[in-house]
Parts: structure tokens; C-alpha cells; sequence
């Protein structure tokens, strides 16, 4: 089997659980730019590939003779990707991991998609059926995740077994600068503010552990909403700061208030200080009320989510050990 994305936190995380079961054979792409520092443990479980999902050759050949893709690559605005890397990585990528899938034979990919792909703006409970729908408030990583899974059904189209699973936030440990782990350094530091909507929240090993089941046992054209549970931004918050022992936000971040938070966010991009992730479509996502319906999941993988506030007091210390092995990162 092989792993795309393998350095990322959905992708070793995977590697890290797939390395248990040592009747698998598991290759890993990487680009050749990527560390693998952090999988060093795992050097002799893993025939790492170097290659890009851009560079369809170096697709195929990894992909020979492998049965199983997990397609864990993808990018984010969190990872400081422009709208045209997150295009030409999510969708272009995509497409060419099913193309060199069908080139080389591989009978099965379980593709990493998003709740992004779906539509978002009903008050209803979100399910798999909420189709897409265009919206202006739509960010281009949502539109992106949503034609990325259009590239998967067309390879199940041309003869692909084909998964979709589509994680809420990720809470994983050990990088904290992007996604939802980059919550816990900047409570620490002091955050006075909390949105005022809610969202959906997964353990990263539980979409792990799910992703391992679904390529032996999952019917092909299934996708999969994987959600522990859903919370308002502020109690996850006070959860955070509770398990790093910090002064928990305080007030609610008014409405009016986004546009100056946005602004801010662009201006520090500018000056080369942070990534640009608080777009106003960000915040207008953060001031929403979500909530997701994971019952199906449930059916193919009963008890499959650990308890959440486990994840955030098992993240905490992740990250207190962090700042203790190296002091200068604490800001």
C-alpha cells in the first residue's frame, strides 16, 4: 500500500498505524524538500518514494505494484498556500494520483476529503447527503476538497474503488503552527477573544484507525463523515486552556469585529510574519454554528471516537513537553 502526503499529520499519523500491523507492506511519498525527522523511528518499517503529485511519472512508479492508495496530501491556507497551489495540489494532484491509480493497476484509493466538500449552509444537521453547493461564501480550499472528490468518482467511474472520508478539524500533535494544534500556543500565550460559533472536532488517530478499516471492509463509492464531536469554539477553547493550566478567553469576538481581524491577519501576511488564514470567508466560517451527523461512520466502525476531552488533555501535555525540549519555541 502507499501513502501519500506521509509527512503531514493525517499521513504519518497513518504511517504510524499501519508500521503496528506489520503484515502490510507500506511505501510513503514524500517531496524532496520534506523531512521525515519526525518518522525516524519508523526508517525500517518504511520504503519511502521520493515524488510529487504533479509529476505523474513519479506517481506511477510508486505506485507499482500497490493494491491501496491512502491519499492523504493536500494543502490548506493554513499551511501559507495561495488559492493556485491549493487548486493545483487538491484538485490537479488529485487527479493525477487517480490517473497513475488506474495506470498501474491499484485496485482501492481512500482518499482524505473534507466537511468543506459539503454543503454547510443549512441549519439542518450535516450529513453525506448534503450535496455541494456554490456559495459565496465558499473558501477556494472548500471548492477545492469538493472537485478533488469529483476526480476520485470519475476514477471509480473509469474502474477505481474509490472512499471518500471527510474529517471535521483534525486534533493531532506536533505541529503546531497550522491547523486546530496552533489553538494551543496561541492560548498559552494569552487569547483573550473566542469566535462565536461552533464546528466539529476528530482525533486524528481515530480517522487513522478508520482509514485502515474502510480499504479492507468499506463498500466503494462510500464517504464517511468522521466527527467525535461537536463544540462550540468557546468550550473547546476553555478546554485548551484548562489542560495547559492558562487563563481561559474571556469574550466573545463581536460580528463587527471581523473585518479589523481579517485586515490585521492580511497586514501581518504582508510583512512576512504570519500566514494569511483569517480571510473574511475564515471568519464568517468561525462565527457559524455547525454540526455534524457522524452516525454513519458508526455503522462500519463502532466505537470508534475516543472522548474528546482525552484528545485535548493528551494534546496539552504534547505540547508542554514541546515547549520543555525547546524552551525558544514557546512563542
Amino acid at each position: 500500500m502507499l501513502v501519500t502526503g506521509a509527512t503531514g499529520l493525517m499521513g504519518s499519523t497513518l504511517l504510524r498505524l499501519l508500521a503496528t500491523q506489520s503484515h502490510f507492506h507500506i511505501r510513503a511519498l514524500r517531496r524532496a524538500t520534506s523531512t521525515t525527522d519526525h518518522l525516524h523511528d519508523l526508517a525500517p518499517l518504511i520504503e519511502w518514494r521520493e515524488g510529487d503529485l504533479l509529476d505523474v511519472y513519479s506517481l506511477e512508479e510508486a505506485m507499482t505494484n500497490v493494491a491501496i492508495v491512502f491519499h492523504c496530501a493536500g494543502l490548506t491556507h493554513s499551511t501559507g498556500a495561495s488559492a493556485q497551489q491549493i487548486y493545483q495540489t487538491n484538485v490537479e494532484g488529485t487527479a493525477n494520483v487517480v490517473n497513475a491509480a488506474l495506470y498501474s493497476g491499484v485496485r482501492r484509493i481512500v482518499h482524505v476529503s473534507s466537511v468543506a466538500a459539503l454543503n454547510r449552509h443549512s441549519s439542518q444537521p450535516i450529513d453525506e447527503t448534503a450535496d455541494w453547493e456554490s456559495h459565496p461564501h465558499n473558501s477556494s480550499y472548500a471548492e477545492s476538497k469538493h472537485l478533488a472528490e469529483m476526480e476520485l468518482w470519475r476514477g471509480m467511474a473509469e474502474g477505481l474503488e474509490a472512499i471518500a472520508v471527510l474529517p471535521t478539524y483534525l486534533l493531532g500533535p506536533g505541529f503546531w503552527d497550522r491547523g486546530p494544534a496552533q489553538l494551543f500556543p496561541m492560548i498559552y500565550r494569552g487569547l483573550p477573544f473566542y469566535p462565536q460559533g461552533s464546528a466539529g472536532f476528530v482525533d486524528v488517530r481515530d480517522v487513522a484507525h478508520f482509514m485502515v478499516q474502510a480499504a479492507s471492509s468499506a463498500p466503494s463509492g462510500q464517504r464517511y463523515i468522521l466527527n467525535a464531536v461537536n463544540l462550540s469554539w468557546q468550550a473547546l477553547l476553555q478546554a485548551i486552556a484548562s489542560a495547559l493550566q492558562v487563563p481561559s478567553p474571556r469574550y466573545a469576538l463581536p460580528l463587527w469585529a471581523h473585518p479589523l481581524v481579517s485586515g490585521v491577519s492580511w497586514l501581518r501576511s504582508r510583512l512576512g510574519k504570519k500566514n494569511h488564514i483569517l480571510t473574511r470567508k475564515r471568519m464568517h466560517q468561525l462565527a457559524r454554528c455547525y454540526h455534524y451527523d457522524a452516525r454513519k461512520s458508526l455503522q462500519l466502525a463502532p466505537n470508534l471516537y475516543r472522548p474528546w476531552q482525552q484528545t485535548v488533555a493528551e494534546l496539552a501535555a504534547a505540547f508542554l513537553q514541546y515547549l520543555r525540549d525547546k524552551p525558544h519555541n514557546a512563542g
